[in-house]
């Protein structure tokens, strides 16, 4: 089925019947209910990119096996099967200002994220060497409430990457 996205998506509406945990509070997704003859459906949440979609694509297990992408992007995948580690790699241009995140928690699944994030250079021998920028595990919002009440914080991980130089940036993603 084509579902096309309304003109102005991005929350709920205003008495949605989608059943909503409130960590989904940032997500971006509107609610579609299916007409039919006996009336209109259950309301459910459709989630959008703001990007054209990148599938994950095996293998890309190791560092030398990273996935290349472009960059703005949203990279689409699974933690599957138990203990799968997916490598990506881009190429950062000094004075970026990127901001890396794992959706996943966030959209209802049962997952605890995590993403380690590495500059690779060469040498003047031609050998890679690599610099540890950041292991990020929970969101730092981890404590966040909105009105005091609703827990909106997150297990899913976030990154803003100031690139210091132009060097090829390696993240490996994986479920905890």
């Amino acid at each position: 089925m084509t579902i096309a996205l309304p003109a102005d998506s991005g929350a709920a509406p205003v008495g949605s019947t989608a059943r909503l945990s409130p960590h989904l509070a940032t997500s971006n997704f509107f609610e579609y209910r299916l007409s039919s003859p006996q009336g209109l459906s259950t309301g459910v949440p459709i989630f959008f990119s703001s990007a054209a979609p990148i599938a994950e694509k095996e293998p890309n297990n190791d560092p030398a096996q990273s996935q290349v992408v472009t960059i703005p992007s949203e990279v689409v995948g699974q933690f599957f099967p138990a203990a799968d580690a997916d490598w990506f790699a881009f190429e950062g241009k000094k004075g970026q200002d990127l901001f890396l995140e794992i959706r996943s928690h966030r959209l209802g699944r049962d997952t605890d994220p995590t993403m380690v994030i590495q500059k690779v250079k060469k040498n003047e021998k031609g050998e890679e060497v690599v610099t540890l920028v950041a292991e990020v595990d929970d969101s730092a919002d981890r404590q966040q409430k909105i009105g005091g009440a609703y827990d909106i914080s997150t297990d899913d991980p976030s990154y803003r990457l100031k690139v210091d130089e132009d060097a090829t940036y390696r993240v490996l993603v994986r479920d905890n």
